[in-house]
C-alpha cells in the first residue's frame, strides 16, 4: 500500500492495537486486490470515541469516506471505527468498500443536473444514494457478506500465531 496512517483516540496510546490494525489491514486487502492495486492507495484509519456515532445513526461502528469521483480513480480513502466496536471487523467490512470503490465496482457522482449523489454499481445506475435502503445497497450487503468471512480468516490467523508462541514457550521451558 502506497501509505497507511493509523490513529488512535487523544490521550491513548496502544502499540499492540496499532500493530494489529496494520496487519488486520494488510491481510484484508491481500484477500481483496491485488499488491499492484493496493500500492496505489492511500488510506488513513482514524478509531475515535466519538466522532462516528454522531450522525451515521446509532449501531454505525464505522464508516468509510472517499470523495465522490464517478468514474475517474480515487484513491485516497478515509475510515473512521467507534472505539466501542469490534475493530477488527468494522475494519474488515469499511475496507471492501476501499475495494469496491478502487476497482470501480461501487461509484458515486454528484450529477451536475440535479447536484445531488447518485450511484453505480457493476456498471448499472442504480439512481439518488439517498434514495435506497441501507440495507438494500448492494455495495453494503457485499461488504457484510466478506467482513464475517475477513474477520474469521484474521481471527484464524491469530489463533495460530497464539498456538505457535505457547509451542515454542513449552519447548523453551522443556
Amino acid at each position: 500500500m502506497k501509505k497507511l496512517e493509523i490513529s488512535l483516540p487523544r490521550n491513548e496510546r496502544d502499540d499492540e492495537l496499532v500493530r494489529d490494525i496494520k496487519d488486520a489491514t494488510q491481510l484484508f486487502l491481500n484477500e481483496l486486490m491485488s499488491k499492484r492495486l493496493q500500492n496505489t492507495l492511500k488510506i488513513k484509519i482514524h478509531v475515535r470515541k466519538t466522532t462516528v456515532k454522531k450522525g451515521w445513526g446509532k449501531d454505525c461502528g464505522g464508516v468509510h469516506l472517499a470523495d465522490p469521483m464517478g468514474s475517474k480513480p480515487n484513491k485516497e480513502h478515509k475510515i473512521l471505527i467507534h472505539y466501542g466496536t469490534n475493530i477488527m471487523s468494522t475494519l474488515a467490512h469499511e475496507l471492501v468498500h476501499v475495494y469496491q470503490i478502487a476497482t470501480k465496482k461501487y461509484q458515486q457522482r454528484f450529477w451536475k443536473s440535479d447536484g445531488q449523489l447518485h450511484v453505480r454499481w457493476n456498471g448499472k445506475e442504480l439512481g439518488l444514494k439517498e434514495k435506497i435502503p441501507y440495507r438494500q445497497r448492494p455495495w453494503e450487503i457485499e461488504a457484510f457478506d466478506l467482513q464475517d468471512k475477513l474477520h474469521s480468516k484474521w481471527k484464524s490467523k491469530l489463533i495460530n500465531q497464539m498456538y505457535l508462541i505457547s509451542k515454542q514457550q513449552a519447548e523453551q521451558s522443556a
